[in-house]
Order: C-alpha cells, then structure tokens, then sequence
C-alpha cells in the first residue's frame, strides 16, 4: 500500500500463530467482499440512469436474464424481489453504506474469536465473559510487561473502533459523523474515567483526545475530501477501513508480546517492516517476498 509521498512501504513476511493466520484470511476474505461489492454497485449505477430508460419499469423485466434467486418465486408464488428498476438502483444505493457495516461487525467478531483463542486462557476466567474495553480486559501482565508491550495508542485505537461497531449494532444505530458527536463526549469521559494509570504509565488526556482525532476525526476529514471532488461518501466507509487497520495492530502487538524469544510459529503474515518491533520474526523480506508471491505485491494488509 503507498502512503502520501506515492513511496510504496517495505513489507516483510512475520512469523504468527496459526490464530493470526487465521484472522489474515478472514480480513483477506472480508477486505475483497467490501471492494468486489463496492465495484459491482458502482458499475450498475453507473451504467443505470442511461442503461434503463424508463425508471418504472419492473426490475425482472430489465434484468430478467441475470441468474439470480431473486425471480424465482417464494412459498406463495410470488417472486422475491418486485421492484421498478428506479428503486432497485436505489437500494442499491443504499446498500454501499450497509457493506460497510457489514465488514466492520464480521472483522470485529473475527478479532474477538482471535481473542478468545490467543489471549482467552491467559485470564483469570479461562477466556469468559466480554472482550471489552480492551484498554482493561487486555491488561494482562503477558501483555504489558515485556519489552514489546501492548503500546497505549494502539490499544485505544483499537477500542475506539470497538465503541462504533457497538453503535452498528445497537439501537439508535447511529455513530458519530463529526468530533462534536454528543456520543464521543460520553466516550472520552468514560476512558479518561475508568484507565488505570498503573495499567497504561503513558495514559494521558491528550494521547486520548489525539486518538479521537484519529478515527473520528480522520474520517470527518476523508468525507470533506470526497465531497470537494464532486463525491459523496459515508463516514462508515472509513470507519471499515480504519477498522481493519486499528484490529490488526492491536493483534499483531499481541503476537509481538505472547510469542517467545527464539521461537517461529507455523503462521504468517505480511506487515509493513517499519511496524515490526519483534525483527526476530521477520522470515522473508524484498525479493525473496516477492518472488514467494509469484511476483505480485503483498494484499494491502498493515
């Protein structure tokens, strides 16, 4: 992936416990669905207002040759889904934003299930009850004690994202759209209230506000870019993107803590060679990374 400067990032392959891998393939799976999807509706969209000339026309009619189970008919004989084409596109429409949610909930329960099976027996209940907040659940001394600790922004980053897929689910189903939310005040109250210094020595109000300003504020900011090039953009699209980011850092830390000295696990993945603290787990970098792929970049992944 390029940053800003257009400069494409080291990426070396790390040594993981076969619960990473795992958790690589589900975000893998999840980041195609999120762009595959996104492709699919841009192109009928696209092609929609000068494709189909009459907006009221029955879907099947127009669309009919597609296979779908969409025209076959349900239990009582009538076919799944009877809309006119104008609202079929936009449903469509809609659905972007409903793609979206989707991959935040899923990548979320993945990193939960990774969370149940890598760091779970190391607590005092034997891996039950909630996840969350991690900046407490994950306070654990294999976490924040050895010399690749857990870093306090990587786990705020992490619950921050948490707090959102919590709104995706729960009733108003809402999240915030802006740094003067009502909802990102309660939050920062609620960490700044309930983060036990001795737990985290780097806590402070100003790391928390800079994390706020990261996800909320960062995709405020992607939404102002969009619009001022004619594009109209959802917050939740960058809040999947960030998702995925916050997540994967937040286990890649954990591998980095749990995973002993002189050790290589059977797993792997691909992380940018400037994130990796523990260079002990580097397997293959460069060419040799290259050339295992056949050639082609690494999948986007930190």
């Amino acid at each position: 992936m390029a940053d800003r400067s257009n400069k494409v990032a080291e990426r070396v392959e790390i040594a993981v416990s076969l619960e990473m891998a795992e958790l690589r393939e589900t975000q893998k799976i999840l980041n195609d669905f999120l762009w595959t999807s996104e492709i699919s509706y841009g192109y009928l969209l696209s092609q929609g207002r000068t494709a189909f000339a009459d907006m009221n026309q029955p879907t099947i009619d127009v669309l009919g040759h597609v296979l779908t189970e969409a025209w076959y008919p349900s239990n009582q004989g009538r076919i799944k889904f009877d809309e006119t084409i104008g609202n079929t596109l936009g449903q469509i429409t809609l659905n972007t934003v409903h793609v979206y949610r989707a991959v935040v909930i899923l990548f979320a329960s993945a990193f939960e299930n990774y969370l149940d099976k890598r760091v779970g027996p190391l607590r005092s209940n034997k891996g039950q009850g909630k996840w969350g907040p991690y900046f407490k659940n994950l306070a654990l001394p294999e976490l924040i004690q050895p010399s690749t600790a857990l870093q306090f922004r990587t786990i705020l980053l992490a619950d921050i994202s948490r707090r959102i897929r919590n709104c995706m689910v729960h009733p108003p189903f809402s999240v915030p759209d802006s740094l003067t939310h009502p909802l990102l005040i309660e939050w920062r109250t609620s960490f700044k209230n309930n983060i036990s210094p001795s737990e985290w020595p780097k806590a402070n109000d100003g790391r928390i506000d800079s994390a706020f300003r990261q996800v909320v504020g960062h995709a405020v900011d992607k939404m102002d870019e969009a619009r001022k090039r004619g594009k109209s953009l959802p917050v939740e699209l960058f809040y999947a993107i960030f998702n995925f980011t916050n997540l994967d850092n937040l286990a890649c830390e954990i591998e980095e803590a749990l995973i002993p000295l002189n050790t290589t696990p059977d797993g792997r993945a691909t992380r940018k060679k400037d994130y990796v603290r523990r260079t002990d787990l580097i397997v293959s970098s460069g060419a040799d990374l290259s050339s295992k792929r056949g050639g082609t970049s690494p999948a986007p992944t930190n």
